[in-house]
C-alpha cells in the first residue's frame, strides 16, 4: 500500500494518550481486586499524572517532528504508527492534510519495521526490534525525561533536536562499530541476539517443573466451554456499543484476541522452520484462547514426515 523505505515513527505516549482515556482507564482497573490498592494510591496517582504530562509534552514535540521531516523529505512516506494502547486520534488531528504522512496501526509492527527505511522512537521495544533487523534506527529525546533508565531508551542514534534527526536520516545506516556496541548493551536482555530464545524459554519451564511428575489439564466441559464462548460473544455483541462502554470491550478485545488452533500451529510450524532440532508437539485445544503442547507421539511424527 504505502511501498518500501518509507521512515517508520513508533510512539509509545500511552499514559498521557490512553485510548480509552486516562480517567476512565483508572475508573475501571482499580475496581479489580488485584489491582484496586496500586490504583488508589495517591502516591503512585501522583507520579503517574507526572508521567502524563511529561508525555504529552514528548508527543507533542513528535508531532511537530513528524511535520518537519514530511517537509524535508516530500519524496518519502512518513509512516506514524501509535502504540496499541494510544489513541489514533491524537496523531491524525495534529498530521492531518499531510498527504506524505500516514498514521496506522493496520497489522503486526514486525512486517512495517522490515520494510521501512529508517525507524524514529522515543523508548520502545519496537527500536530494539529494528536493531535486531540491522534499521536505521534514531532515538529522539526532545526532553530530558525518566525513560533514559531502561534499556530500550538507549537503542539507536541518540539525537535531541529535530536538525540532528534529520542529519542521522540523511546519514543513513548506523555504523557496524555503533551498531556492535549497542547490541552487546541489550544482549543480556534478549536471548535471541545471537540464539534463538524458545530453547532457553523451554529449558527454564523444565527447571521450574522440577523432577516432580506434571499435572496435565483436562479440556473443559461442554458446559464450561459453552460458558466461555457465552462470554466471548457477549464482549463481541458489546464492544459495538457507542461511547466509553464500546471502547472498553474493544480495549479488552484488542489487548487480548481470540487465538484459534491454526494460528497455534501455523506459529510452530514458523518456529521449527528456525530451528529444525526443537522437538515436535501435539497441540491440543482445551477451551478457548487455551492450548497445550505436548511431545508428539510417534505416530503423529510420521504422519507429519509423510510417512
Amino acid at each position: 500500500k504505502v511501498g518500501g523505505n518509507y521512515i517508520q515513527v513508533n510512539t509509545q505516549f500511552a499514559t498521557f494518550n490512553h485510548k480509552m482515556g486516562l480517567d476512565n482507564y483508572l475508573r475501571m482497573i482499580s475496581r479489580m481486586k488485584e489491582w484496586r490498592d496500586v490504583y488508589t494510591s495517591d502516591a503512585f496517582l501522583e507520579d503517574l499524572r507526572r508521567l502524563a504530562a511529561s508525555e504529552e509534552r514528548t508527543a507533542n514535540a513528535f508531532v511537530e517532528m513528524v511535520r518537519r521531516v514530511a517537509e524535508v523529505f516530500p519524496e518519502k512516506r512518513v509512516v506514524v504508527r501509535p502504540h496499541p494502547m494510544e489513541g489514533r486520534e491524537f496523531y491524525l488531528s495534529g498530521l492531518s492534510g499531510i498527504a506524505n504522512v500516514l498514521v496506522t496501526n493496520e497489522g503486526p509492527v514486525r512486517p512495517w519495521l522490515a520494510s521501512a527505511d529508517a525507524v524514529i522512537h522515543h523508548s520502545c521495544t519496537t527500536g530494539v526490534e529494528a536493531l535486531l533487523m540491522n534499521k536505521n534506527v534514531i532515538r529522539f529525546t526532545p526532553y530530558q525525561d525518566g525513560a533514559s533508565c531502561n534499556m530500550q531508551a538507549n537503542v539507536g542514534k541518540k539525537t535531541e533536536t529535530v536538525d540532528e534527526l534529520i542529519q542521522a536520516l540523511r546519514q543513513g545506516a548506523m555504523p557496524s562499530e555503533e551498531r556492535a556496541a549497542q547490541l552487546d548493551l541489550i544482549r543480556p536482555h534478549v536471548a535471541n541476539c545471537t540464539e534463538l530464545a524458545t530453547p532457553q524459554i523451554a529449558s527454564h519451564v523444565a527447571r521450574l517443573a522440577g523432577e516432580e511428575p506434571t499435572w496435565l489439564p483436562e479440556p473443559l466441559s461442554p458446559w464450561e466451554a459453552a460458558k466461555a464462548w457465552r462470554k466471548h460473544f457477549s464482549k463481541v455483541l458489546r464492544s459495538h456499543q457507542p461511547g466509553r462502554n464500546g471502547r472498553k470491550v474493544r480495549y479488552a478485545l484488542e489487548k487480548f484476541p481470540r487465538l484459534t488452533l491454526s494460528r497455534i500451529n501455523s506459529l510452530i510450524r514458523t518456529i521449527r522452520s528456525c530451528d529444525q532440532d526443537i522437538p515436535e508437539v501435539d497441540v491440543a485445544e482445551l477451551g478457548l484462547n487455551v492450548f497445550l503442547l505436548k511431545p508428539a507421539t510417534a505416530d503423529n511424527q510420521r504422519k507429519n514426515h509423510g510417512i
